[in-house]
């Protein structure tokens, strides 16, 4: 609202300050102070007793500030003189010139006119031969002035005004290009500048890096794009020269965003600092360095090798959404229907009780892992196949092993609460499980009360010494137990099977089969490597129907080898076992 200002008269003094000095200078040139005024008061309507002209009133309504470039053009050395080199020699605007006010930028100025100034006298030059330039708050807008310039080399014109790269189009031979504070969107263009190694955009208002080019520079390995409004760093995953990236104050929401930039094996520094996700993730820092293992600097601190194994400790091994993401790239969760996962050297399944987005997921594989317990899985709704053979599960609900590293940073969940567990019916739609190869000794350990819908069980090369815990397996098929150390069979335990096709007990320790006479469905029955030495034992199969496949070699009978296909073995099993017609894995003859 200010209309009017007087500036008193200052006289010079020995004993006044720098700054008051440079005032003062400023103050002498009367007509600088005008425009430079008016420039920065724009409601201004007289200044020191003197209305502003109609040329200085039209000057004001266009809204441009020409501070900087009175500065540059008028003042001198105090303001920043030097624009150019050329051939590693400084060179300035002429100190000389009548102190006018410009429209023109200074870089415009000296390819016009071009005029250099080398040892305090005016040159002409060739501006092709200009290597570097430096400009700093001059008010550049366009770059439309440095096609003439194709020699350049280092540009570095930081708090201008310029929206877009397309000046710079001829200028092929720029390695390092500082354009930091100004008022660029996106970056399209870059794949122009085939020779750039480092780029300075920090303080623009820059939204992507796609379709910039950035993954075409071969040579490209320092980006300093902080200060941004960017919330992925697609594509630099592409860029693989890339050594220091600073990444600071944009809108990165979750650690996942990082994932893309994995597989930089040469990124050593990473400045991440003021990204959403920073605050909002207690462990931020243990968990970028786990992900970006190469780090040597995060943040501007040095990774120490404590802080390694702290990362791999707290986020190592698990598998949880940041994981599939990691995995699965471009797929979406929701779309999933089959999970393979062998040999991850997963622990741990930390999924949250949240599986929505796995709700279409049909089968899964996790063989060949270390994990212990499949609680954090217990709400796949949907899931009909499961596999995690070749692991190290007791218990297939039991509890995960504490992590003090996560408990300390306060990142444990509540996955294994006692009301997910005492649930009867966590896989409801389960039909096929393969658990072999793991730690079980009792079938009660594997809870198949809670697969309802069970109908194949693979539980081959546990630790089971008793057959029990089947009596909710009214849909169980197929039964597969071989390579345990099965001695007994509890009571009554295949009375609920009553569909039982298949049957396998081999390499077991087996002597007695009393509670087989229950297998009244079962078709295929192997028993081969077992202890079973009194041929009476085959009296238990009679009502054994539907038998078709039999074996049993490799057992223990009072008969010689050549005799296990002998009239007493054939009648005990042959005498109700009408449709049998497969033995020891050989088809019967006729005579048999």
């Amino acid at each position: 609202e200010i209309v009017g200002i007087r500036v008193p008269e200052h006289e010079k003094s020995g004993t006044v300050s720098p700054l008051v000095s440079i005032v003062i200078i400023f103050l002498q040139k009367t007509d600088i102070m005008r425009s430079y005024t008016v420039s920065y008061l724009p409601s201004l309507k007289a200044l020191n007793g003197k209305a502003f002209s109609m040329e200085e009133m039209t000057v004001k309504a266009t809204g441009h500030s020409y501070g900087p470039e009175i500065r540059n053009s008028s003042l001198g050395a105090p303001f920043g003189e030097t624009i150019a080199t050329i051939d590693g020699k400084y060179c300035a605007t002429s100190g000389t010139r009548k102190p006018v006010m410009t429209l023109r930028s200074p870089a415009e100025v000296l390819v016009k006119e071009n005029l250099l100034l080398r040892g305090g006298r005016e040159h002409r030059v060739d501006v092709t031969m200009v290597t570097a330039l430096h400009m700093r708050n001059q008010g550049v807008c366009c770059l439309d002035s440095f096609e003439r310039m194709p020699n350049l080399r280092w540009v570095s014109l930081p708090e201008n005004h310029v929206d877009n790269l397309d000046g710079l189009m001829m200028c092929k031979e720029i390695e390092e290009l500082d354009l930091t504070g100004n008022c660029l969107q996106n970056l399209r263009g870059l794949s122009w500048f085939k020779k750039l190694q480092r780029l300075f955009v920090s303080k623009n208002r820059i939204t992507t890096l796609l379709d910039t080019g950035v993954d075409e520079l071969k040579y490209f390995n320092i980006l300093s794009i902080s200060s941004n409004y960017l919330t992925t760093l697609q594509p630099l995953e592409l860029v693989m020269s890339l050594e220091e990236l600073y990444f600071g104050d944009n809108h990165l929401t979750s650690v996942r965003n990082l994932f893309p930039i994995k597989r930089l094996l040469n990124l050593r520094h990473a400045d991440l600092l003021g990204n959403p996700f920073c605050w909002r993730f207690d462990g931020y820092r243990l968990c970028v360095i786990y992900h970006l293992s190469n780090l040597e600097t995060l943040d501007g601190v040095q990774v120490e090798p404590a802080e390694t194994g702290s990362a791999k400790e707290a986020f190592g091994n698990r598998m949880d959404f940041d994981f599939l993401d990691d995995r699965l790239h471009s797929k979406t969760l929701e779309s999933l229907t089959e999970l393979d996962l062998p040999s991850c050297g997963l622990k741990v399944v930390d999924l949250g009780t949240d599986l929505s987005t796995l709700r279409n997921l049909k089968c899964l594989n996790l063989q060949n892992n270390y994990l212990t317990s499949i609680q954090g899985l217990m709400q796949l709704e949907e899931l009909k196949v499961l596999c995690i053979s070749n692991n190290q599960i007791e218990h297939i609900f039991g509890k995960q092993p504490p992590n003090p590293t996560r408990d300390r940073l306060g990142l444990s969940r509540n996955n294994n609460s006692t009301g997910n567990a005492l649930r009867s019916d966590c896989l409801a739609n389960l039909e096929v499980l393969h658990i072999g190869d793991n730690r079980i000794a009792f079938i009660n350990n594997i809870q198949l009360f809670r697969f309802p819908s069970l109908k194949s069980l693979y539980a081959q090369g546990n630790q089971i010494v008793v057959v029990d815990g089947l009596d909710n397996c009214q849909n169980l098929r197929e039964l597969v137990l071989d390579r345990n150390r099965i001695r007994d069979f509890a009571a009554g335990c295949f009375r609920r099977l009553g569909g039982l096709k298949m049957l396998h007990l081999e390499q077991n320790r087996i002597r007695d089969m009393g509670q087989f006479y229950q297998l009244v469905q079962v078709e295929r029955l192997y028993m081969g490597s077992n202890s079973i030495r009194d041929t009476q034992q085959m009296n238990n199969l009679s009502s054994l129907y539907c038998l078709k496949e039999v074996s049993f070699l490799n057992n223990s009978f009072k008969l010689p080898d050549y005799a296990l296909r002998g009239f007493h073995v054939i009648r005990g099993v042959t005498m109700h076992c009408m449709y049998l017609r497969v033995m020891h894995n050989d088809i019967m003859s006729t005579n048999e």
